[in-house]
């Protein structure tokens, strides 16, 4: 997932939220649809 987003993509991260929970696609990036069936909008498999 950290390889999907560069850090300087127009999706701004915040490093907060990245620290604490690495494993969590962050919200602010728009998922693909695949994405989309198989997790929540947190990013938390379903």
């Amino acid at each position: 997932m950290d390889g999907e987003v560069p850090p300087n993509s127009r999706f701004p991260v915040d490093d907060k939220m990245r620290i604490k929970n690495p494993d969590i696609i962050i919200p602010t990036r728009m998922p693909k649809k695949k994405e989309l069936k198989q997790v929540n909008f947190m990013g938390i498999p379903i």
